[in-house]
């Protein structure tokens, strides 16, 4: 008899993936000193608000069927070699003459 079972094995993996994010860059400039002016706007009221967005990593694991096992079975015919004892009857035969040659042929 076969007996056949599934076994669930359980792994831990460290995995690394990328993660993209927007940073905030502030670049200075030097003032434009020409005809109009300092160059440079008056400075508003309100601040200046920027949404900055960065990747989350987040993990799913997710079972999927990766190998099939078909069970079933077959006859196989071998040859093999034994020795044994095996038993036959002869006659044999007491008390009676064999029976003479005959003369010419």
């Amino acid at each position: 008899m076969v007996r056949a079972r599934v076994q669930v094995i359980t792994e831990d993996q460290q995995i690394t993936v990328p993660v993209r994010k927007e940073v905030l860059v502030i670049e200075r400039l030097p003032a434009w000193n020409g005809a109009e002016g300092t160059g440079s706007a008056a400075p508003s009221a309100e601040p200046v608000r920027i949404q900055l967005r960065q990747e989350r990593v987040t993990v799913n694991k997710e079972v999927v069927v990766y190998e099939e096992v078909v069970l079933g079975k077959r006859t196989v015919t071998e040859q093999k070699t034994a020795a044994v004892d095996l038993k036959h009857e002869e006659l044999v035969v007491d008390g009676v003459p064999k029976p003479a040659a005959r003369a010419g042929g």
